[in-house]
């Protein structure tokens, strides 16, 4: 397994620690609901979307 040279972090999300060197951690995988061109993003600069739609 590598090693990066560069110190790395470790992040609290929650009870759930992320980041680190590899194998330090068990990977984590964070799911969206937003994905480019998904057509409940109104504006994804602003971080505008249809609420409404995301419900449904």
């Amino acid at each position: 397994m590598f090693k990066f040279n560069t110190p790395q972090q470790v992040f609290e999300i929650g009870n759930v620690k992320v980041g680190g060197q590899p194998g330090e951690t068990p990977t984590v995988l964070i799911a969206s609901i937003f994905y480019e061109g998904h057509h409940i993003v109104k504006d994804p600069d602003k971080g505008e979307f249809d609420a409404k739609a995301a419900e449904d």
